[in-house]
């Protein structure tokens, strides 16, 4: 005599190592496009630079590794601040998977302008 075959039921599913995982992975992705919102968010909103004073170049270098000067001072249109972040909000737009890579020279050419610049 031959028994019939009956197709086995699945067992329920039950949480896994990998639910856990897949879980962990959607946390860490939300928390990433909510760190790429406020980054975007930043550039949206001009904050005013405050330059260093001549007379405290050399201890603002020293001790913050960087001067901040205007553009007057290096002999560049003092539009270019306002050129440069347009540029850069720009590409946040059109990129927004940018946000944690660097700005670089060839994304942003006024940079080179400043880099360049005469003062």
């Amino acid at each position: 005599r031959v028994a019939s075959r009956q197709p086995l039921e699945s067992p329920p599913p039950c949480p896994s190592m990998s639910d856990e995982g897949d879980r962990a992975a959607r946390a860490a992705d939300t928390r990433k496009q909510e760190e790429d919102e406020e980054a975007r968010a930043a550039f949206a909103v001009p904050v005013p630079v405050a330059y260093t004073e001549p007379s405290r170049l050399q201890e603002d270098f020293v001790s913050r590794g960087f001067v901040a000067l205007p553009p007057e001072a290096l002999g560049v249109d003092p539009g270019i601040h306002e050129a440069v972040i347009a540029r850069q909000v720009s590409l946040l737009a059109e990129h927004p998977k940018a946000v944690s890579d660097p700005m670089l020279a060839a994304h942003v050419p006024e940079i080179l302008d400043v880099l360049n610049a005469p003062g």
